[in-house]
């Protein structure tokens, strides 16, 4: 199905530019309205909350700090109203209709929620303070991919989506849902599509026949690259050695090869891959 909403997660990170910058583009190209949603972060409003451990227990109750909790309201007001006039800017070109929100919350229950409403969700791969976490591409961000309603699309710093997308395949649902996505996406896009199987002779050549008969079904053609070895690794190469500026691949699901678009793989893959990733994930519970 071709995307028709368009969900914006907005922060302040260096991803910002390349966000603003793809937004457009894909509205107009698709034809959809372009929705940006800022979250007041309700996991650094209770920081705030919290002071530090003294060495005795205080007496009373626990003190609030007014200062912490001032200077994070000054800078929730200040980014919503940076972010709001980038907004005003991205939709100034006069195809464009859209919103911009701003809700107070846990940013993952936020965006997952908004996710039921919407086509496809973009989000900054790295932000300043998902830089920070533990996780490959910071607590929100991964955990919003695992359980988004609909296709993830991450922008790292300075991205553009050029003319050739690249579908990793396995067979598994995730990665059909994103030749599905990927599709829609490249025709509004006159984009190339190109599609990487990593695996054994008997399986490339399954998949391959799975992956041709989508197409056929749907009056459209791929280059489709069969290779072997680490899927990772794979995937990367071909991603790099075919130019393709978006790469679509189910992300963290259980898949039928069990050694292919796993956690690890997917963690391999996004840590390293320099453009626009379209992740189609499991939606965990």
């Amino acid at each position: 199905m071709t995307p028709q909403s368009i969900l914006v997660g907005m922060d302040w990170g260096d991803s910002i530019d390349a966000l603003v910058g793809i937004a457009p583009g894909l509205a107009v190209a698709l034809d959809a309205t372009v929705h940006a949603v800022y979250v007041e972060d309700a996991e650094l409003i209770r920081a705030t909350r919290i002071p530090p451990v003294p060495l005795l227990p205080p007496m009373g109750a626990i003190p609030f700090d007014t200062t912490s909790s001032a200077e994070l309201e000054t800078k929730f007001q200040k980014e919503e109203s940076r972010l709001g006039k980038l907004f005003l800017e991205l939709t100034a070109d006069t195809r464009i209709k859209g919103s911009f929100l701003v809700e107070r919350g846990e940013v993952e229950e936020v965006l997952v929620r908004e996710s039921r409403a919407h086509d496809l969700l973009l989000l900054g791969k790295y932000s300043e303070r998902n830089r920070a976490q533990d996780a490959p591409l910071g607590a929100h961000v991964e955990r919003i991919v695992r359980r988004a309603y609909c296709p993830v699309l991450l922008v790292p710093p300075r991205a553009e989506l050029g003319a050739r997308f690249l579908v990793a395949y396995d067979g598994s649902a995730g990665a059909h849902r994103a030749l599905a996505s990927s599709l829609s996406l490249a025709r509004a896009a006159a984009a190339q599509l190109g599609i990487v199987v990593v695996a054994r002779e008997e399986t490339a050549r399954h998949l391959t026949r799975e992956a041709e008969a989508y197409l056929q079904a749907h009056q459209a053609s791929a280059r489709i690259a069969v290779r072997r070895g680490d899927p990772a690794e794979q995937i990367l190469a071909e991603l790099e050695g075919g130019e393709y500026s978006l790469l679509a691949m189910g992300a963290y699901g259980q898949s039928r090869l069990k050694e292919f678009l796993g956690a690890r793989v997917t963690h391999d893959v996004l840590r390293r891959a320099r453009g626009a990733t379209l992740l189609l994930g499991p939606m965990e519970d």
